[in-house]
Parts: structure tokens; C-alpha cells; sequence
């Protein structure tokens, strides 16, 4: 049986809740049903958004002065809807960086800052997540606001270094039935298909392919995997990387082929080799995060890792200064949004 929303309600609920935040709730739920019309019509996300949830919020208000036997202001309800629309944009409105750049970086201990800085600096928010497999190691967050959602057709996710846990993947196949292609070269594993929607390969990712690498199997870089499964002008809902340390060299490989701009979100587990990381090596860390933002990735959390805690080897004159050698990032394609 459907129920009224009364106007009584209504004065309850904005009793309930700030101007903000009502007009932020608001906002989510004009996102959620367009992420669903886009779904259906498998189009992208566009400034549409903007026309048509005027259109439609000017339908419910008339509907609602109906019942009222009022009508509201015209000029009154544009100022209205510009403002959810404004609330809306803002979902998306990115954090100016604060921190040491590594351009300005003049000392080994700043170096290090700019790095560990940058690494842990969240660039936008996403309102909306849903974790999937398990809630410590194992299991990776999914930004579900719109249009960031996962595809309900034709879902596709690549999950790059499984271990023992299969929890991500197999939370994935059960929960929205994406197609899902795992890789791991150093479990012991056969390519085999797991269940209805998990496709394994025995193969790493880096920069090179490679028969033979000297990690002792095979390997190849992401456009071949991408092409060899038919997914080369494919939206990829989700990228999942923790290959201990090769994303160093994966990151400027995606972006020199032009590969990141069709995946939607990335999380990825970034490494470092703790107190005896070379200053060069946080450069190159550092400058492969800034060719992520240069393709349109904004990250929306990163959490570091306390297994990887130590405490910085430069000498300041002051207190020891901690740090962590592996992060979990997560990342948006702000691109989607445009």
C-alpha cells in the first residue's frame, strides 16, 4: 500500500534536518535516479542531469500544490532548484592541496614529506561507498554515488593480485554478478574460471610482456590484457591493484597507452620500501601519481597501513616523524562526471 508523504511530514523531517543537509539528501537522490535512467540507456552521464531535474522537480511541486490548492512562486522555485543543482556540483568540488609539492621539495626529509603527504591527501569526497569482501585486509571500498556506481548491464571489473583472498571478488560475483577477470602469477593457480562470473588468469601485471620474467612467470601490460579479452573501447567499472610494488612501473605504462581513460575508479594498495626507500624512488612514486591526476583521477580516501608503520630515517633535530610504506588508495575518474 503506497503512503502520503503529508505536509506534516514533511515540517517534521526539515525539523529533523539542517537546510545543508536536507538539500545534500536531496541532491543524492536526483543523482541515484539518474545513475538508474543512465543505466537503462546505457548513455553517459551528462550536464543533462541539470534540465531534466528541473523538468521533474517542477512536475512534483505542482503536483504537491495540487493537493495543497497553492501554487508556488515561480521565481521562488527556480532559486530553489538552482540551489539543489549548485548542491548537486558540488558533490564534485575538489580540496586545494596544502602540502610540500615535490618541485619545492629541497631536503631528503622533504622529499619523503611531499610523497607521504600527497599519498594520504584526500582531493575529493565521495558521500556514497559500499565496501565488498572483508572489512581489514582483503576487502576494498566501492564509491557508489552517481555516476560512479557499478554498472546493473554488462559490468566489468579487473582485480590484479588476489593472494589467499578471494573475498573482493567472489563479493562482487555474488552481489552484482559483474564479470569479473582475476590476476595472480604466485598462487599456485591454473587460468580456470571460478564460479559463473570469475575468470583467473596465472599472469602478472607490469610494463613489459614477458614469457619468462625475472620473477619466474609470465607477464604483460594492461593494454594487451585488455585487448586479448575484447575490452579495449570498454567502460571498466572497477580497476582493483595491490602487486606489491609494480604499480610504480603499471601507472606511466596506463597512461603512456592511453589506458586510463575508460576505467571508471581504481583502489589500489601503493608501496613503499619503508626507512630504505632511495630518494629517487620517491620521486618516481610521486611523479606517477601526478600522471593519475593528469588523466582525471581524484582520490576520495586513502588509508594507510599499520603493518607498513615506521619512523622516518631523516634527521630533522626534532621528534621522530612516522610514516607508513603501504597505502590503500582509492581514486575516481572525474571524467565520467564532465
Amino acid at each position: 500500500m503506497q503512503t502520503r508523504f503529508s505536509s506534516r511530514s514533511f515540517k517534521t523531517v526539515r525539523r529533523c534536518l539542517s537546510p545543508g543537509k536536507l538539500l545534500l539528501l536531496v541532491a543524492i537522490g536526483i543523482l541515484v535516479v539518474f545513475q538508474m535512467i543512465s543505466n537503462k540507456s546505457d548513455k553517459t552521464y551528462s550536464s543533462s542531469i541539470h534540465v531534466t531535474a528541473t523538468e521533474e522537480l517542477d512536475q512534483s511541486t505542482n503536483e504537491d500544490s495540487q493537493h495543497s490548492g497553492t501554487h508556488p512562486p515561480g521565481g521562488q522555485q527556480r532559486e530553489v532548484n538552482m540551489e539543489i543543482m549548485a548542491t548537486v556540483q558540488s558533490l564534485w568540488s575538489e580540496h586545494p592541496y596544502q602540502g610540500v609539492r615535490l618541485n619545492d621539495a629541497k631536503t631528503d626529509f622533504e622529499i619523503e614529506d611531499a610523497f607521504s603527504s600527497y599519498a594520504i591527501y584526500k582531493q575529493i569526497d565521495c558521500p556514497l561507498k559500499e565496501r565488498y569482501g572483508h572489512w581489514k585486509d582483503g576487502g576494498w571500498d566501492i564509491c557508489v554515488t552517481p555516476p560512479f556506481g557499478l554498472s546493473e548491464d554488462n559490468c566489468i571489473v579487473y582485480s590484479f593480485g588476489i593472494g589467499l583472498d578471494w573475498s573482493f571478488d567472489d563479493a562482487l560475483a555474488k552481489r552484482k554478478r559483474c564479470e569479473i577477470y582475476s590476476f595472480d602469477p604466485t598462487i599456485g593457480k591454473k587460468r580456470h574460471k571460478r564460479g559463473d562470473y570469475i575468470h583467473f588468469f596465472d599472469i602478472g601485471l607490469e610494463d613489459k610482456n614477458r614469457k619468462n620474467s625475472s620473477k619466474g612467470f609470465e607477464t604483460k601490460t594492461f593494454d594487451t590484457i585488455i585487448k586479448e579479452n575484447g575490452h579495449t573501447n570498454k567502460i571498466i567499472d572497477m580497476l582493483k591493484v595491490d602487486i606489491e610494488g609494480s604499480e610504480w612501473a603499471v601507472i606511466p605504462n596506463m597512461f603512456k597507452t592511453g589506458m586510463l581513460h575508460n576505467i571508471k575508479q581504481l583502489a589500489m594498495e601503493i608501496h613503499t620500501f619503508g626507512r630504505n626507500t632511495s630518494i629517487e624512488f620517491y620521486k618516481r612514486a610521486y611523479r606517477a601519481m601526478e600522471m593519475l591526476d593528469k588523466a582525471g583521477f581524484r582520490r576520495y580516501y586513502s588509508e594507510p597501513n599499520d603493518h607498513c608503520r615506521y619512523f622516518s630515517p631523516f634527521d630533522t633535530g626534532r621528534r621522530p616523524v612516522k610514516r607508513w610504506g603501504c597505502y590503500n588508495v582509492y581514486y575516481i575518474n572525474i571524467n565520467f562526471v564532465k
